[in-house]
Parts: C-alpha cells; structure tokens; sequence
C-alpha cells in the first residue's frame, strides 16, 4: 500500500471513529444518553414547601427567558423572574393573600410589549360575590389591577382556568374564562369569552361558548390547522372542543370528529412529529392519546393506567423532536401517589416510563413545561400543594425535574 492510500485510509478510520463518537456521547444534560431525571428546583433557586393551585410559564418582559407565576391557595402568588437559569421574585407583594385566587394567564393586552396578569377567582362555593384580576404590566415594572376599568370581573363566576387567545385576528389578545358550577343561589355561573378592543376594554360576546360547563382545563390552540384558535374545555361532565368559525363565531363539535368524552386533564401537542395537534386524555385511572386523523382524532390508544390522575402536559424533554408526556398524581386514602414521566419513541403510540424524583410530601396538583435554562429541551416545574386534609390546607414541594446527570454533571 501506497504511503498516500494509507494516510487517506487512517483518516477514514478516524473519522468513522468520531462519527460514532458524537453518537455515543451524551449532547448535553438533557440527551436521551444520560437517561436520568434530577430535581434543580434547589439549585436554580425555585424550590419551596408551600400550597399551589396553579402555574402560567411566559416571558414577561420579553428578555427571551421564560419567567414563572406561581398560584399558591389562600397565600400571595409569586412572580418568578428567569435570571439566566436561577430565577428571583419579582414584584413581590403584587399579588398578594387571597383566599380564593385560581387560574391565571400571562398576555399582553394593551400591546405594550409587556405581558399583562389575568386571574380568576372563585366564590366561596357560590356564595358571595368577587372580582377576578387584570394586573397591567407597568412600563416601571410594578402592576396595576384594572380588572373592573377592562369589564373582566366577572363577578359571579366560580373562578378556574383561563387563557388568552386570538380570536378574530385583529392583535389584541382575547380572553376565555372558565368557571364551576352551580353557584349556591339563583345565580349563574357560565364559561364567558371577551373580545379585546384595541386593548382599551373587554366586550363579552356569546360566539356560542357561553354556557354552564366548567374548566377543569382550558386551552387555545388550531386543532385543524386552518389558521384561527379554537378552544378545548375540560367540563365538569364532558371534554368539549369548540371550532372557531373564522372569528365570527365558536361550533361546538360534533361525534363526528371522535372526541374523548371525559377529562380532568387535556392537552393539545404534537405526539407523532406531522405537524398536527394530537389530543391527550386524562381520567383519574387512565390516560389515552388519540392522533390526528385529517380531520378527526383517531382511535383511543391506551397509555398507562392510574391511580388518580389529576394533570397532564406534553413537551420534548428529551431533545429528540417528539412530545413526551408528564402526568401529576394527587392523593389518595392520604397518600401523594407518583407522578409518571413517559417518553415517546415518535410515533406518539408507544412510550417508556422513566424513573423520577418523587414529592415525599403534600399532593400533586399541577405541572408545566419550561425551558429554564435554555439548553433548548424541556423540564418540568411541578407544584405539589393542592387540596385539603381535614381543616388543612396541604403544602408540598416544588420541583423543577430535568433529565440529565445531576448538578455535578
């Protein structure tokens, strides 16, 4: 052999070794090599024992860092400012005790450039009335509830989840809010939809979504891709999506797109990597998935049983391309059951669970998927204070789950 051959043929050799090399080696704390789940909720300066009801992950301040609120029952929520993948309170105090705050959402309603605070708030079981929140984002940083001067008060609403959308195309964010029922007098307590107004007040129009229904979820999203945001609700009785009618108007759908028909918990996300917005399912003993189908939802594939599911939320946590899935448990006979991570292998019909760090205290309530340290795969903030023991209100821990290997790693 030629001495040039062999060079050229050691090369070869070189670099199929450092071809396989970058396959082996783990890319970073979220690769699929590590294959290990760690709490940096310590490390990253989130982690407190505390009550929750809920969790909203948006930029506030638009610095490219996804920031945190925090809903913890009968106590302050917390607004925590993403500092570079430690994060601070921020405007302490704004939001401040109150027995009966529930969900909230981040948008920014004036289009400022600066994301504003809606939150509900119950009713004391339908027994009183109240004012749900706008807090406005401030050009100095601090908010300002002008909840009443926008029309959202909503004052007989049993408060729960709520979000903004785009209804009608027009830049300013719209509002849905959901609400329990019944209230505990003659009074209703309906699911209501406002229409932003050039970011001066809130009109609440029908648009057929008006109605008596509860939201265990809320979600805004275009299940079928023709551009307009639809609405998935989570009843109290029924899961129901309505379909925006090219923001004239909502149609609540039909069997014909084969809906599950029952969930505490829903998400839209896109299992199978076409694009699409596949539907996940969770009943207290069971969670399914069913892909999209042109224009329905498939057959119900069974993922895992439970046994008392309280939420679930998709996101790729490990880097691969595809939504895994992140399912929170609640208590049962006094006992916080365990939360279960599922990766999905892309075809969004097959997963692995994978072992993480369970909460040894209080009971799982909700979970959100957050990119804190912008390695560019997701982790999972958990919150696990939700419920009453007896005259108790429970507290528990946050975690902030990651999949790498470890703080030293």
């Amino acid at each position: 052999m030629k001495a040039g051959s062999r060079g050229r043929e050691v090369s070869r050799w070189a670099l199929a070794l450092l071809a396989l090399s970058f396959v082996l080696e783990p890319r970073g704390p979220g690769s699929a090599a590590a294959q290990s789940v760690w709490d940096a909720a310590s490390e990253a300066r989130i982690y407190e024992i505390t009550r929750s009801w809920s969790l909203a992950v948006g930029d506030f301040d638009r610095d490219g860092l996804e920031d945190v609120l925090m809903g913890r029952h009968d106590l302050a929520a917390r607004i925590y400012h993403n500092d570079g993948g430690t994060f601070s309170e921020y405007a302490a105090g704004t939001l401040a005790a109150d027995n009966d705050r529930h969900g909230c959402a981040w948008g920014d309603v004036d289009r400022d450039g600066l994301d504003d605070i809606y939150c509900s708030r119950g009713a004391e079981h339908g027994t009183i009335s109240k004012a749900n929140e706008l807090w406005m984002h401030q050009p100095g940083g601090s908010f300002v509830d002008r909840a009443s001067e926008y029309g959202v008060t909503d004052p007989y609403g049993r408060g729960r989840q709520v979000t903004f959308l785009d209804v009608n195309h027009d830049a300013y964010p719209d509002l849905f809010v959901g609400n329990r029922y019944p209230r505990q007098d003659e009074r209703t307590s309906p699911n209501r939809l406002f229409i932003n107004r050039n970011g001066e007040s809130f009109e609440e129009v029908d648009y057929g979504v008006r109605g008596e229904v509860g939201a265990y979820c809320v979600q805004a999203a275009d299940v079928d891709g023709d551009g307009w945001d639809d609405v998935l609700v989570c009843g109290q009785d029924e899961l129901k999506l309505y379909r925006n009618e090219d923001g004239a108007s909502f149609a609540e759908v039909d069997d014909s797109l084969r809906l599950a028909a029952f969930a505490v918990s829903a998400d839209l996300v896109d299992l199978d990597e076409d694009e699409d917005l596949d539907l996940v399912s969770l009943r207290r003993r069971h969670l399914r998935v069913q892909l999209w189908r042109s224009d329905h939802f498939g057959r119900r594939i069974p993922v895992r049983d439970l046994t008392i599911g309280e939420w679930v939320v998709g996101g790729d946590v490990n880097g691969d391309g595809s939504a895994d899935l992140y399912v929170v448990q609640a208590c049962s006979r006094g006992v916080n059951r365990p939360d279960a991570l599922l990766l999905n292998d892309g075809s969004g019909k097959a997963f692995s669970e994978i072992e993480v760090p369970q909460a040894e205290t209080g009971c799982g309530d909700v979970a959100a998927m957050i990119d804190y340290d912008q390695d560019g795969w997701d982790d999972v903030l958990v919150v696990n204070g939700e419920g009453i023991k007896g005259e108790l209100l429970v507290e528990g821990p946050v975690q902030l789950l990651t999949l790498g290997s470890g703080p030293a790693g």
